[in-house]
């Protein structure tokens, strides 16, 4: 628990601001989390059924197929725990994130260090207006960082919070 959550309202001045957008085959996925476990096993159970069809159709690109609905529809799985948080979450397809230009790698995604692992993220560009709310994570020093952020945030209308997720300070 030491980050923040941005609210945001995605209207057009949010999309229409994003470069990455503007690249071919890009696009933007809106989705809530899905927080139970029943919903995932059932989303997981239908498309092991869809696939275990092509399979038997002797279709040579169902692992392809499974990997990627798999793979988009888990960055919208959290666990029950936070569903509190009742989060949606804005995905970006961009089919071009590594580029090779003369055999080597140009890089469009950017990685930062968490607690325990690094994760990939890709840069979107910042329209103020979108800021709806910023939510503090759990942690000791959690007014202290709301003080903080009103000085940030002064004379606009964005909402500080708090997660109710209980901190883990271990």
């Amino acid at each position: 628990g030491h980050g923040y959550s941005v609210g945001l309202h995605f209207g057009n001045s949010f999309f229409n601001a994003q470069q990455v957008h503007k690249k071919p085959n890009s696009s933007f996925i809106l989705k809530k989390c899905i927080y139970s476990s029943v919903a995932r096993e059932a989303i997981f159970e239908k498309l092991l059924l869809k696939y275990r069809e092509e399979y038997f159709k002797n279709n040579r690109d169902w692992v392809n197929g499974f990997y990627l609905e798999f793979s988009l529809l888990s960055a919208f799985f959290k666990g029950e725990a936070y569903s509190s948080e009742n989060e949606t979450r804005l995905l970006v397809i961009h089919p071009n994130a590594f580029q090779s230009i003369d055999g080597v790698v140009q890089k469009t995604e950017h990685y930062r260090k968490n607690k325990n692992y690094i994760v990939p993220y890709i840069s979107l560009d910042f329209v103020s207006e979108s800021v709806s709310e910023i939510m503090i994570a759990p942690t000791t020093y959690r007014h202290h960082n709301e003080k903080v952020l009103q000085k940030i945030v002064r004379n606009q209308t964005i909402r500080i919070s708090h997660s109710e997720i209980p901190a883990r300070l271990w």
